[in-house]
């Protein structure tokens, strides 16, 4: 069943986000199924989010002539008790707001997934509809709630219902805000370069001509750990080159999940995208994080990236050759075109730094935070001259007017060979 939950921890990452409630419109939808002929239903849901909507689906596929209105309005004196009334009011609230078309961008209204409305709730669609006013009356009407509760049960069941749902609601709100105001911080951005041809050989790439990268915390601040890097391409391999000196030691220096360089890669700042983890060990493994059908995973995929490692006490660095044809998911790159990148120093001994700051500590969920790069240089051209140009015939006159202020209305006569 539909649910921004969903969206918020499996695709998007934004983990906490604006409910959706609709018993009121699941009603006539299992009507119509009923009237069709179906008689079976299997159900994918959050349950601890739609109990109230499988409750009323569930009745009306047992009975198709169930009172179903009637049972979702006795539904809130029996469960909310002397708070039935502002509990009420809330889901009437969130439901109007959540089920209401108007309230979408007009390329959500227009596109039709295949797969009921997966995908459609990013962050900014999911809290375009729950906005601060909305979230106000939520919160008074909640707390009205709270006032009423006239049992314990009824308060265990508040409490329950604040902890899924209200209070996730409320901070989630405050952490859009917070990613607003960072998306409006710049992104780094560079052009990459186009050195000489380097055959993939990383150690031949010409990284004098590349282009230097800064490296700061996560956070945009300095970091105390000397490092330098240059990026590069020669119109087949993107080039990267790393180097820190003196580094905190590693806490966890054998897992690559805590001790690497991890690269991510995209058309987009979004899925699907392709990530690079290097490791001080040699190790280059590139996984493919993509949604099908609404579900995210990720996995190992081949590389056929070239590494050049070395390690020598708390000095690291590296030069690593990266094909074209592999570093986004979804085709090949060429000169000229240009991706989103970000790349990551993973590490325990100090603080995790970034290329472009993401401001937090979460990867997977600052993919908005990656950087523009835009690859230098033209691909060569291919002449395509066609006919036959001996035994032209050939004008011998012609009257040239001789650009210049000196002579501005002088004319020359070609020779008999034109020039």
């Amino acid at each position: 069943m539909l649910s921004p939950k969903w969206e918020a921890t499996r695709i998007y990452k934004y983990e906490k986000f604006f409910p959706g409630f609709y018993p009121e419109a699941i009603i006539p939808i299992f009507r119509k199924f009923n009237a069709d002929g179906i008689r079976g239903w299997f159900a994918e849901t959050y349950l601890e989010v739609n109990f109230l909507e499988c409750y009323l689906a569930m009745n009306l596929c047992n009975n198709p002539k169930d009172d179903s209105e009637k049972r979702l309005e006795e539904f809130f004196p029996r469960y909310f008790g002397a708070a039935a009334v502002p509990m009420r009011e809330y889901y009437r609230e969130v439901e109007h707001a959540f089920w209401n078309p108007a309230n979408y961008p007009k390329e959500v209204r227009e596109r039709y997934s295949g797969i009921l409305n997966l995908g459609t709730h990013t962050d900014r669609v999911n809290w375009g509809i729950g906005t601060p006013e909305r979230l106000a009356k939520l919160d008074r009407l909640f707390k009205e709630a709270q006032a009423k509760a006239d049992s314990d049960v009824v308060k265990k069941r508040l409490e329950l219902f604040g902890k899924i749902i209200h209070y996730q609601m409320m901070e989630g709100r405050s952490l859009y805000e917070k990613r607003e105001s960072i998306r409006r911080s710049p992104v780094s951005m560079t052009a990459v370069p186009m050195i000489p041809d380097a055959g993939g050989n990383p150690e031949k790439a010409d990284f004098a001509k590349g282009e230097k990268m800064p490296f700061n915390t996560l956070y945009g601040n300095p970091d105390s750990t000397p490092v330098s890097a240059a990026i590069a391409h020669d119109r087949k391999y993107l080039y990267f080159t790393y180097s820190e000196k003196d580094a905190p030691k590693e806490k966890m220096p054998d897992d690559p999940w805590s001790n690497s360089i991890e690269f991510f890669f995209g058309r987009t700042p979004e899925m699907p995208f392709h990530h690079y983890v290097v490791t001080p060990d040699g190790q280059v493994i590139l996984y493919l994080h993509s949604v099908t059908n609404g579900i995210s995973s990720f996995r190992k995929t081949v590389s056929a990236a070239r590494l050049s490692s070395r390690k020598n006490g708390n000095d690291w660095s590296f030069s690593l050759a990266l094909p074209f044809a592999e570093i986004i998911p979804d085709g090949k790159l060429k000169t000229a075109d240009s991706l989103y990148m970000n790349v990551m120093r993973t590490r325990t001994g100090g603080p995790a730094l970034s290329w472009s700051p993401i401001f937090d500590t979460a990867y997977l969920s600052t993919l908005y935070r990656m950087g523009r790069v835009h690859l230098c240089g033209t691909e060569p051209c291919k002449p395509d001259i066609k006919g036959n140009f001996v035994g032209r015939d050939r004008v011998l006159d012609r009257d040239w007017l001789i650009l210049g202020a000196h002579k501005k209305y002088a004319t020359a006569v070609l020779s008999t060979d034109g020039l």
